[in-house]
């Protein structure tokens, strides 16, 4: 895409330069990033307090998901974000997004899939080395009420103690938004 030159600039040959689906992609990101490292007031230090969301069945939502989906023979590179309501953004390797909602019966089972305890016990561990090259990495991100819950996996067959609710969690997300 050329935007062509700059106003009031002298136009010489060889001078505009096209703007990239790369540099795009990187602002993109950066965005993104910044937008991720706003955090959530604590309980009694005076923000404001944290509004409820109904999801799409009545219920109120209590947590939004983060799954990172990484590696690969391709080098695939997919963020899906889940907020409380259910509404999903999924960005891809070269900024490409889709968005949706998911079903009430999807919320329902990501709710009770992160109220899950063996979740936390999971993100206490420390990820053990993969047996497999080129494998999906996944990165789950859950944070209730500014409570962050961060586990991490690589979806390989032959690894041991793979953990299975960071991995239920991440499967639910990944497949509602297609990836």
């Amino acid at each position: 895409m050329d935007l062509g030159p700059v106003a009031g600039a002298r136009a010489t040959r060889g001078t505009r330069r096209p703007v990239t689906l790369f540099a795009v992609a990187a602002v993109a990101a950066l965005l993104a990033f910044g937008a991720g490292c706003a955090t959530a007031a604590e309980p009694g230090t005076g923000g404001s307090p944290e509004s409820t969301t109904e999801s799409p069945d009545g219920r109120v939502a209590g947590v939004t998901v983060t799954v990172e989906k990484t590696g690969g023979i391709a080098g695939v590179n997919e963020r899906v974000s889940v907020e409380r309501d259910g509404s999903w953004v999924k960005v891809g390797k070269e900024g490409k997004q889709a968005s949706g909602t998911l079903t009430a019966d999807q919320l329902g089972q990501l709710q009770t899939l992160t109220a899950d305890p063996e979740l936390a016990k999971e993100a206490a561990r420390s990820p053990q080395p993969s047996n497999c090259r080129d494998a999906f990495n996944y990165k789950v991100t859950v944070d209730r009420a500014g409570q962050q819950t961060v586990s991490a996996y690589t979806d390989c067959p032959s690894d041991k103690d793979i953990p299975v609710a960071t991995q239920k969690v991440a499967l639910l997300v990944t497949e509602a938004a297609g990836s």
